[in-house]
């Protein structure tokens, strides 16, 4: 079954009520997991690639939509609600014509809105199809409903946050097609100019 819009905006609350400091929580997920890793989409910046324009992928590099996936396929083992899920999309993608979803399906963080949907984990294949058009950007964040886990990308970082259990985290960063590496929410990161 596709992902559909999720008219209850409770299920965001979690988000909405967490105590960390919002910068933080848009780009890390809410605070209290156990482990947290950083998927870098593309590697950190070095001096010889200081800007994104810089870093020169391999012809089969897989997209960030890829990798996204792979993660959640991880993280499906360390949920007991695979089934119900949620995924946000920023709604400040000017290639995304979001205005087929209600407003009972739009919650604000901060100063960024987002459109939730909801489904199982498997139904994050069709996120393409739901959203329409590309569709390339991954979900800003994605959760079970139990809350064991979270997924969260910010639309400027180069890379995609998960917090969970060690266990979910190891299985994350161990997966050598992902460049994954465990890390510290309170450390600065390196961004590029």
């Amino acid at each position: 079954m596709p992902l559909r819009a999720c008219t209850d905006p409770a299920a965001f609350d979690w988000l909405r009520h967490s105590r960390a400091e919002p910068e933080r929580l848009i780009t890390w997920g809410p605070d209290g997991f156990e482990a947290y890793a950083r998927v870098r989409f593309i590697p950190d910046p070095t001096p010889a690639t200081p800007a994104e324009a810089d870093v020169v992928l391999a012809d089969d590099h897989p997209p960030d939509l890829v990798q996204v996936g792979r993660v959640l396929r991880h993280l499906a083992a360390y949920t007991e609600s695979p089934e119900e899920c949620f995924f946000c999309v920023w709604d400040g993608y000017s290639d995304l014509d979001l205005s087929r979803f209600s407003d009972r399906s739009r919650v604000r963080l901060r100063d960024r809105g987002f459109v939730i949907l909801q489904g199982s984990l498997t139904d994050f294949d069709t996120w393409t199809e739901c959203l329409g058009g590309d569709a390339a950007w991954p979900p800003a964040f994605v959760w079970p409903a139990d809350r064991r886990w979270c997924v969260t990308k910010d639309v400027d970082p180069h890379w995609a946050a998960v917090g969970g259990s060690a266990a979910a985290v190891r299985s994350v960063v161990e997966d050598e097609r992902l460049d994954a590496i465990r890390a510290d929410p309170s450390e600065p990161v390196p961004a590029f100019r």
